[in-house]
């Protein structure tokens, strides 16, 4: 995102350095996105919605699993005390 936008002549943009970069990166990928800094730049704007969905596909998987364990405790719990 620095090289995207930090190199940019846009007025427009947040991103000025590196530490900008990593701030935007840190608050988009941890979903909190305070908005005070977005890409104004087209690649810039591709590299934030590849950035998402690659953070919600990294999410997804792990969180199936871990339902699906918590769920199948709780049903062998439910056995457990059943019989």
């Amino acid at each position: 995102m620095f090289n995207a936008e930090g190199t940019s002549e846009a007025e427009s943009t947040n991103i000025q350095n590196f530490f900008d970069a990593l701030y935007w990166a840190t608050t988009t990928l941890t979903t909190v996105g305070y908005g005070d800094s977005c890409p104004a730049t087209n690649i810039g704007r591709f590299i934030s919605m590849f950035s998402a969905i690659v953070g919600v596909a990294i999410i997804v998987p792990p969180s199936g699993v871990i339902t699906a364990s918590l769920k199948q405790d709780k049903e062998n719990k439910k056995q457990l005390f059943n019989h």
